[in-house]
């Protein structure tokens, strides 16, 4: 809990223990005779009259309201509070308690049938609102007032507590229906059971040490108090003897991302040496090829994560097929198996290459993946029409995510007409937006994965700034981009919905310094059903391919290479000016 978490409202915490030796109903009668009630609460007990008069000294307090309404402090002009903050109900009138209950500027009326009054507050109370419901679930209801009066506390403060003042200051009320007056007298005096009308005060509050400027109740989530601070909801229920504070359980997830995975004939060749293999590199036997050593230095990482993506940038050959590298592509399908043995549970599949081996290139990547339970397959469909078919949703710790995918482009290559096979692109604008509804309509969060921006270039482009606010008003909680082949800017857009603008690539035979870095996008997800969802720890940490000439390809996390392993490496990189590169890549610059 956060500091001004604890320091917000004394309904809890040591005050509330100090002061538990008060809490048992002690009956007092007021001057003219009548009323009887007693507080049984955190903090004091206080005499309440049928006329709404009250007994009780008070302390200090934070804040006050003027009489026009105003929030003032004891110094003039220094509490800070703008009054427009505040929502103080002018009108309002409900029935209860066999009476008729109306608020009216600030002053609260109970009357009888008949309408003679039977409790009104205090001239010195001014009433910000009231609640009628069953906070204590016995199956009555009691009436709430967020009032403002004079004291912190009443007679009975807290043994920690020397000295009170008489500021005026905000607190909660809970009354209950009380119907006789002195009990027993009563009886003995012949009089019927129905008495008239006092108001038991069950509980009151402390002065607020944070104000309340509005709230609401239901059976679900309890007493909601808004803090005109920083509009903060707290929620709050009756436990035992008093308010207490809902402490929702938090749902998190850990969600890793890896950019692009390119199988240049470099890797292919790795990995089917000593296999039977034809001059086009296809193996014999591609039972054989192992690409495992692609992902071994990362695998402890992916482990550590409840869901793990990466991006296939390439379709898989058919078998027998020769494996080709750019232009067009047709990689090992053995590529799948690795991913899978790894720990990676999302494969985003919508990419400018998709279509390299036509349509039924994804016909094949749908069926390879498609024999591995539990892995979600983005960007790449068949007989998609709906945005409940688009949007894949998947749950993990309870929390619901939505996930999407789109490309750019096809490198200009079409999907024929008479084929259901489809890949998601960013063509359609208004598609796009009725999947990112669907999405917040049906998931806790909604992560977007698109392939975008420009080849080669650490800039943001134009598109990728225009998409990033698009798929923030319709609701996106993340996007991880990919294309570019070298890393690019992270923010946290909005300050609320982190964006990787290009995590580069994964693995790949790009032979440039830029292309062997890329990264790894992680956050965690956090959920409860009081403030919904927040990423928070959302970081873009450094990989790098490791390329030996006529020898392995595999992939580093940047902190974990070392000097030996750049010696080995065939373009001749340096840590210092790797690690220089990333900080580069990463600074957006306006």
């Amino acid at each position: 809990m956060t500091d001004k978490r604890k320091k917000n409202l004394m309904l809890l915490t040591a005050l509330a223990a100090g002061a538990a030796f008060f809490a048992s109903v002690i009956p007092v009668v007021t001057d003219d005779g009548r009323g009887v009630t007693a507080l049984k609460g955190a903090s004091e007990n206080v005499t309440v009259s049928s006329n709404g008069s009250f007994s009780g000294e008070a302390s200090d307090s934070t804040a006050a309201v003027g009489n026009d309404g105003s929030v003032i402090s004891d110094e003039e002009g220094s509490s800070g509070w703008d009054p427009e903050v505040l929502s103080r109900t002018e009108h309002k009138e409900a029935d209860a308690f066999d009476a008729h209950i109306s608020l009216n500027d600030k002053k609260l009326l109970i009357t009888s049938k008949d309408g003679s009054t039977l409790w009104e507050s205090d001239a010195d109370w001014q009433i910000q609102d009231f609640i009628l419901c069953d906070i204590d679930k016995d199956g009555e209801q009691e009436l709430l007032l967020l009032a403002w009066r004079h004291g912190n506390f009443g007679e009975h403060k807290p043994f920690f507590v020397e000295e009170n003042n008489n500021d005026l200051s905000q607190h909660i009320f809970i009354f209950s229906k009380r119907n006789d007056n002195t009990g027993e007298a009563k009886e003995a005096n012949g009089e019927g059971e129905e008495g008239e009308l006092f108001l038991r005060s069950e509980w009151m509050s402390s002065a607020m040490h944070d104000i309340v400027s509005d709230w609401t109740y239901s059976e679900a989530d309890g007493l909601e108090l808004t803090l005109a601070s920083d509009g903060s909801v707290m929620h709050y229920a009756w436990q035992g003897w008093g308010l207490k504070e809902m402490i929702p359980e938090v749902k998190r997830v850990k969600f890793i991302a890896f950019g692009d995975v390119i199988a240049h004939e470099q890797i292919w060749r790795y990995a089917t040496e000593g296999t039977d293999t034809t001059d086009t590199g296809v193996s014999a036997d591609p039972v054989k090829e192992d690409y495992g050593f692609l992902f071994e230095n990362v695998k402890y990482r992916i482990e550590e994560a409840d869901i793990a993506a990466i991006v296939q940038e390439t379709p898989f050959a058919a078998a027998g097929e020769p494996y080709r590298e750019f232009p067009d592509f047709a990689s090992p399908s053995g590529l799948a198996d690795a991913e899978i043995g790894a720990g990676f549970d999302v494969i985003a599949c919508a990419t400018n290459h998709t279509l390299d081996e036509g349509a039924e290139g994804i016909g094949r990547m749908l069926d390879t993946y498609g024999k591995f339970q539990d892995i979600t397959v983005l960007g790449i469909g068949e007989d998609i029409a709906n945005p409940e078919d688009q949007v894949k949703i998947i749950e993990s710790n309870g929390i619901r995510i939505a996930l999407v995918d789109y490309t750019y482009g096809t490198n200009g290559k079409e999907i024929p007409p008479d084929t259901a096979y489809t890949v998601d692109t960013l063509h359609d604008e208004d598609g796009i937006t009725a999947d990112l509804d669907y999405a917040d309509e049906n998931a806790d969060v909604t992560i977007v994965f698109v392939h975008w921006g420009n080849e080669y270039e650490k800039e943001i482009s134009d598109e990728q700034l225009k998409w990033t606010e698009v798929f923030y008003e319709c609701g996106a909680d993340a996007v991880i981009g990919s294309h570019p082949h070298v890393l690019q800017p992270f923010e946290m857009y909005e300050g609320e919905m982190p964006v990787f603008y290009s995590l580069g690539n994964f693995v790949s035979g790009q032979d440039k310094p830029e292309t062997v870095l890329g990264g790894m996008a992680s956050f965690t997800i956090e959920y409860d059903r009081f403030n919904g969802v927040r990423i928070i720890e959302a970081e873009l940490e450094p990989v790098i391919t490791h390329q030996e000439a006529r020898g392995i390809y595999t992939t580093y996390f940047l902190r974990d290479y070392d000097i030996d392993l750049a010696d080995r490496h065939r373009l001749d990189v340096d840590i210092p000016g790797m690690w220089r590169m990333y900080d580069d890549h990463i600074s957006l610059t306006e």
